[in-house]
């Protein structure tokens, strides 16, 4: 019987592709990364603004893609691609409007970021490194981003800098999540929808309907914890499911009620695809994220 030759679909290669070239650039990616405000009801947590107030916050992604592929000889093989990214970011408060909705702008502060293909030695790149810190002047210790919030932490309006951090901000938003309308109590879940925008060459320029679940888990003092989920309302083509990925959060969130304040998050993502390019073949994206509020 001949043997039946596989060959990859175009459109898959250039999203598989362009993941993984995505990752050196990850840095700038996270870092970039509705309705008026109206009245809330009487004891039911907000996001407190106040003009000049700064919210300086510090956190580390890892990120692994692993591809394993059957080569012309039939043979398999496995490329594994890694990144670790630690920066310390800070927003501040520019303005707040009789309608409490609120201008932030973001800045790095610092950045260091390792990247390593395979067996190779590892790219670094650390802002505490003179040299290092030249090569990141055109975006270190200067604001990359303005928001404006409302109350619940709603995402009003994003003035870009840098290409891709409206859409990423869309999804992933300033500080990790929307609060409630109202009934804070253990238990109580809502949702919000956003929409991911797949363009060349990742893809042809589709968008998907992603839609994160909020649930309140438990209460700490003045510290509550909201479990985070994400999934797809429609299931994108295979091809593009790679590059859709990146943004499919879950874990926890933590929110301080009496400072109305966002503290942190601890999230990740593991999406496996089998099959995709031919029998034997592997996609598999694993990342963790830690985020934390500094002390001022």
């Amino acid at each position: 019987m001949p043997r039946r030759e596989w060959k990859v679909p175009e459109r898959g290669r250039r999203a598989i592709a362009g993941v993984r070239r995505g990752i050196a650039v990850w840095a700038v990616g996270v870092a970039l990364c509705s309705a008026a405000a109206g009245t809330a009801p009487e004891g039911v947590p907000r996001f407190r603004w106040t003009t000049g107030l700064v919210l300086t916050y510090q956190l580390r992604q890892r990120t692994t893609v692993q591809e394993t592929f059957v080569d012309e000889r039939q043979q398999k093989q496995t490329r594994q691609t890694t990144s670790d990214l630690q920066l310390t970011r800070e927003w501040t408060v520019q303005a707040v409007d009789a309608m409490g909705i609120a201008t932030l702008q973001m800045r790095i502060l610092s950045l260091r970021s390792e990247l390593r293909r395979g067996e190779e030695e590892p790219l670094i790149r650390d802002s505490a490194q003179p040299e290092h810190a030249k090569e990141m002047a055109a975006f270190l210790n200067k604001g990359l981003v303005t928001v404006r919030l409302d109350g619940r932490g709603r995402l009003l309006a994003v003035t870009e800098v840098r290409s891709g951090s409206a859409q990423r901000l869309e999804v992933e938003l300033p500080f990790r999540l929307i609060l409630p309308e109202e009934g804070w109590e253990a238990g109580r879940s809502w949702q919000r929808q956003a929409r991911v925008k797949i363009d060349p060459p990742l893809g042809v320029g589709d968008s998907y309907t992603l839609e994160q679940k909020y649930t309140l888990l438990r209460r700490q003092g003045n510290l509550w914890t909201v479990g985070l989920s994400t999934r797809w309302t429609e299931e994108p083509p295979l091809a593009e499911q790679a590059a859709v990925f990146p943004f499919m959060w879950e874990g926890e969130v933590d929110f301080d009620v009496a400072a109305g304040q966002y503290q942190g998050a601890r999230l990740r993502i593991e999406r496996e695809l089998r099959d995709h390019l031919g029998p034997g073949s592997r996609y598999l994206y694993r990342s963790s994220y830690e985020e934390q509020r500094l002390p001022r």
